[in-house]
């Protein structure tokens, strides 16, 4: 082998290596469709709560098996650009716009049919969401 044909081994080796990790998704509770119940949004002073939505609006969010994702149905739309998904361990996972090119990286925790999604803001800020359906 030569050095060129070394170092490109070398390379693709490192490269592969240093790829995030997928979780194992096969046991996951987060796919299905999820309609917001609660947001949170703070002034910074640390007195914001949770609020429930307006009697009159309603936004839906789903996670599918195959790791697409949808979330501009309803009356926010939520995360409109955003069409596959990630789960990159029990509290992260990544939304993808179509092209794959830009991402966002979100906490969530989850607990029995609660989705809870800390939104990427300077103050505490996020959303709840009840599961309605299971895909």
């Amino acid at each position: 082998m030569n050095g060129f044909s070394r170092l490109l081994v070398l390379f693709l080796l490192v490269n592969h290596a240093c790829k995030d990790a997928d979780v194992p998704v096969s046991k996951s509770g987060l796919y299905g469709q999820w309609l917001m119940t609660e947001s949170l949004q703070d002034p910074g002073d640390g007195s914001g709560t949770w609020q429930k939505p307006s009697a009159n609006s309603y936004d839906l969010i789903s996670f599918r098996r195959d790791n697409s994702f949808a979330g501009d149905d309803g009356s926010y739309n939520l995360f409109p650009e955003f069409t596959s998904f990630r789960i990159r361990s029990d509290s992260t996972l990544t939304l993808y716009k179509k092209d794959h090119k830009d991402s966002l990286r979100l906490r969530y925790s989850l607990d029995s049919r609660v989705l809870q999604i800390n939104l990427p803001c300077i103050e505490p800020c996020g959303l709840r969401f009840s599961k309605t359906t299971d895909f």
